[in-house]
């Protein structure tokens, strides 16, 4: 019984946290669909060059944010971005070179963000490229996307994604109620093994 009430009580505490977490969290993919669901991919790029995002659309509208992860090294990290449509022409071009960002804090992985771009605007079905122009090694992110929807497998890796996510911000992975849950979880799994064992 008090193996189950640890794991229960994990359970609820990553359906809570999930419930104040916007985005679904990739890293380093270079295929972006679903656009209409929230969610973030992370960037990490070690020289100049370009780097090639496909954005594939049904025709549903596209809500675009580019961001840089506020670390101190990367106040000079200025690429710019086009995007390009399924018919080969540049719907947008943007560079962050002479733009004062918005800081964004983000409460729930306790992050900061420069904000440099946000912004939504109709598509056509296919797919779309995202060239972003790197001056140098640097960091960032783009989100799109607004309807919030998360698999159980999402949910069940929040502590590990956010904590993966505070190590792309070069903080210290771990916050205050992932340790609360990982112990938890710890304790609910030796329960539940310990009921094995002694049920054999």
């Amino acid at each position: 019984m008090r193996a189950r009430f640890f794991f229960f009580s994990a359970l609820v505490c990553l359906l809570f946290l999930q419930s104040i977490f916007a985005h679904v969290p990739y890293f380093e993919s270079h295929v972006i669909s679903n656009i209409s669901v929230s969610q973030v991919h992370y960037f990490e790029i070690q020289q100049p060059g370009v780097r090639e995002i496909k954005i594939i659309s049904r025709g549903e509208p596209l809500y675009l944010m580019f961001a840089v992860p506020r670390i101190e090294r990367l106040k000079n990290y200025r690429p710019t971005f086009e995007l390009i449509d399924p018919n080969g022409n540049v719907v947008e071009h943007f560079s962050t070179a002479s733009i004062e960002p918005r800081l964004y804090h983000e409460e729930f992985g306790d992050t900061y963000e420069w904000i440099y771009y946000e912004k939504e605007f109709p598509t056509q079905p296919g797919t779309y490229v995202l060239k972003v122009t790197s001056n140098g090694p640097g960091k960032f992110w783009i989100s799109v996307g607004r309807v919030e929807k998360f698999s159980i497998m999402d949910i069940i890796a929040l502590p590990v994604t956010v904590a993966r996510v505070r190590i792309f911000h070069e903080e210290f992975p771990i916050l205050w109620w992932g340790w609360i849950i990982l112990t938890l979880l710890g304790l609910g799994v030796w329960g539940i093994v310990s009921l094995v064992k002694g049920g054999g």
